[in-house]
């Protein structure tokens, strides 16, 4: 959803894989989006959980998109950093703003050949196939935004563990975390969401893909750690807030022109508004017309409630993050404290979605025009909503697990 078109970072891209990366990636660069937990040393940036979160509102406020691809980066840095250095000079080491695709959830098998990983997505009918060195890997298939913008894709796989040769016992699976290389993966164009249309959310098919040791992360078990789903949640419902806000701010810029045009006269007729600031396109239309539906108190009721409603959403995720500052100190904070934030935070994502409707309607039929900003928020924040990290249940479950831990 772009709201501005001259004030947008990056405009929307109705298809990137015809516009390609253009402006969309440029928006992300210059906002230093593509840097947020890339290592200092890498040429990353010292900033809190919250300062990225809010970064992604503000981007999202002005562009869905770019907004929804700052969200990846921030999931999939924060996953990258916990590599061995030798991974992250290889992904880092020349140009700290690039873009890797990927999901936290497992999706594939891996299997160790001679010293080296092979990590097989053929996502094809009967599966996997035998590899160099007698290794047999199964087929997977893994979505993921900006496939189209990334220089680099990241899955999660499984591990069988056999016992070594002679010792009695049972074999095991671990989970593993794995980099390639964007050029070599298969990607299937499945996105065909009508939202979030640029973020480019296509099939990535990792088919029998050697992968070096450094680029494969054994993910240790569950513990006292943060998980990163807890901070997917947090950055993806920063992004829909995001999103809201932008709405937001069409209908507000569309209710100042009408202000302004019952003070001063008609100056642009009575036709769509047209131009480049936040009220392009976003009324019904300029001048008296325009003055005369503002002054309707049935409008003038929606349109406030609705507002009001975005407020209390951006109060929400404001909750979800004040004070949240480094990994360690998410760490620290303890599994309940995180529960609580996470529902915070997934609450903002839900009332966000429930609250557009309210500002579609406050400005008439103008919002049935499919190109106009707020019909494309509509659909932007209802896919965006829909992200398993905003799952309601999923956070239900949390807080419930949490607040009884230890007692069965």
């Amino acid at each position: 959803m772009t709201a501005t078109p001259a004030e947008s970072s990056a405009p929307v891209l109705d298809d990137p894989r015809v516009d390609g990366e253009s402006s969309l990636i440029g928006g992300l660069r210059r906002s230093g989006a593509l840097r947020a937990f890339v290592p200092p040393a890498y040429g990353g940036r010292d900033e809190t959980v919250a300062e990225v979160a809010e970064r992604i509102s503000a981007l999202s406020a002005r562009d869905a998109d770019t907004g929804w691809l700052a969200a990846i980066a921030a999931v999939t840095n924060l996953a990258v950093s916990e590599f061995p250095p030798a991974a992250l000079g290889e992904i880092w080491g020349t140009d700290p703003d690039v873009l890797i695709a990927g999901t936290l959830a497992p999706a594939g098998t891996l299997v160790r050949t001679g010293g080296e990983r092979v990590v097989d997505g053929g996502g094809v009918a009967g599966g996997g196939g035998v590899v160099d060195g007698g290794g047999v890997v199964d087929a997977v298939s893994t979505p993921a935004s900006g496939l189209p913008f990334a220089r680099w894709v990241m899955a999660t796989v499984s591990e069988t563990v056999l016992p070594a040769a002679g010792s009695p016992g049972a074999s095991s699976t671990r989970l593993v975390r794995v980099l390639v290389p964007r050029d070599q993966v298969e990607v299937e164009l499945t996105w065909s969401a009508t939202g979030l249309r640029g973020a480019g959310g296509d099939t990535a098919v990792l088919r029998r893909l050697a992968v070096p040791e450094h680029r494969a992360r054994v993910l240790p078990p569950p513990g006292d750690e943060a998980p990163l789903t807890f901070f997917a949640s947090l950055f993806f419902s920063a992004a829909v807030v995001g999103m809201a806000r932008g709405a937001a701010d069409v209908v507000r810029a569309a209710v100042d022109s009408a202000v302004g045009s019952a003070v001063l006269g008609p100056t642009t007729g009575t036709g769509p508004a047209t131009g480049a600031g936040p009220a392009a396109g976003a009324g019904p239309t300029t001048g008296t017309a325009a003055a005369s539906r503002w002054a309707r108190p049935d409008v003038r009721v929606t349109t406030s409630a609705a507002l009001r409603r975005v407020d209390h959403v951006e109060a929400l995720l404001a909750g979800a993050l004040t004070g949240l500052t480094t990994r360690d100190s998410i760490d620290r904070a303890g599994a309940r404290e995180r529960a609580r934030r996470a529902d915070l935070a997934v609450s903002a994502a839900t009332e966000a979605e429930a609250a557009v409707p309210g500002l579609l309607e406050s400005i008439g039929t103008a919002s049935l025009d499919p190109a106009h900003p707020l019909a494309r928020a509509h659909r932007d924040v209802t896919t965006g909503a829909r992200h398993t990290a905003l799952s309601v249940a999923k956070a239900a479950l949390a807080s419930e697990s949490a607040l009884f831990e230890g007692i069965r």
